[in-house]
C-alpha cells in the first residue's frame, strides 16, 4: 500500500517504525519522480510506502503481485480490451525489480499489477538506485488519483506549478449525485468480539522505555494463537 503525504516528519517515522514495527528498506530522493520512502516487515522489499506530494494526502495505490509474468501479461491484455484507464505503462522498478503496470480504479486510487518482485534474506545489502525505473513505467494518466486530496492548510498550500514538478496534474475528487461532493457512507457496525479474529490484540501500552507496544509483533502473536487448535 502506498500513501501520499505532504512531508515525512520525525513523528511519522516514529509511527511507522516504532508503532507499526516496520523497517526502512530504501528512500528515493526527488528527481525523476517524487521523493518516496519504502518500509518492510517480511521478506518482500516493501509492504508500505509513502510518496511525498506537497499539500496533498491520501491513498495513492496498492499492489497486487502475481505468481508468474504471464499473470501480468493477461491482466495487461484484459485492461486494454476492456478499455480501463491505464495510468502507468508496463515497466520494471529499480529498487525492487518488480515488472508491473498501473491502472485506475472506479474509486479513484490506482492498482499496480506486477510480478517478479525480489525476496530478501537477512544478508541483503540495499543500495539507493540512481533512478526509480529500469525501463518503461511512463506516466500516461490524468493527474493524481482522486483519493489523493489537498490538505486544508495554508502551511501546505500547493500551486499547480509544484504539482507539475512532480509529473502530476491536480485531480478533482469524485462527485455524488448532481455533481455534489461524494458523502462518505456510514460504516457498518463493528463485528462482535466473538467473531473478530483480532479480538485478543492487546491494547497499546507504554513499555519501561516509554515506547509504544509494537503492533506488528502483537498481530503476529495473535495470528499464531488463532491458528492453534
Amino acid at each position: 500500500m502506498v500513501f501520499a503525504i505532504p512531508e515525512m516528519t520525525p513523528e511519522m517515522e516514529q509511527f511507522i517504525t516504532g508503532i507499526l514495527g516496520m523497517e526502512l528498506f530504501t528512500t528515493l530522493p526527488a528527481g525523476r519522480g517524487p521523493e518516496a520512502h519504502f518500509y518492510r516487515c517480511n521478506p518482500r522489499t516493501h509492504c508500505l510506502a509513502y510518496t511525498i506530494v506537497p499539500g496533498h494526502k491520501g491513498v495513492h495505490h496498492l499492489a497486487i503481485e502475481g505468481t508468474h509474468m504471464d499473470d501480468v501479461g493477461r491482466a495487461w491484455d484484459l485492461v486494454q480490451e476492456r478499455e480501463l484507464p491505464i495510468t502507468t505503462t508496463l515497466g520494471r522498478h529499480m529498487p525492487d525489480t518488480l515488472i508491473s503496470f498501473y491502472m485506475r480504479t472506479p474509486t479513484g486510487f490506482d492498482i499496480e499489477c506486477g510480478a517478479q518482485g525480489e525476496r530478501l534474506d537477512d544478508d541483503y545489502v540495499q543500495n539507493t538506485p540512481a533512478t526509480p525505473e529500469g525501463w518503461g513505467h511512463k506516466f500516461v494518466g490524468d493527474g493524481l488519483p482522486a483519493t489523493v486530496r489537498p490538505v486544508v492548510s495554508e502551511e501546505h498550500a500547493t500551486s499547480e506549478e509544484q504539482l507539475r514538478s512532480h509529473g502530476q496534474r491536480p485531480s478533482s475528487p469524485p462527485t455524488g449525485r448532481a455533481g455534489s461532493p461524494e458523502t462518505p457512507s456510514t460504516p457498518p457496525a463493528a463485528a462482535s468480539s466473538a467473531s473478530n479474529p483480532l479480538r485478543r490484540v492487546p491494547s497499546l501500552a507504554l513499555s519501561p522505555k516509554g515506547s509504544t507496544t509494537n503492533i506488528a509483533a502483537a498481530l503476529r502473536q495473535t495470528a499464531r494463537e488463532a491458528s492453534d487448535p
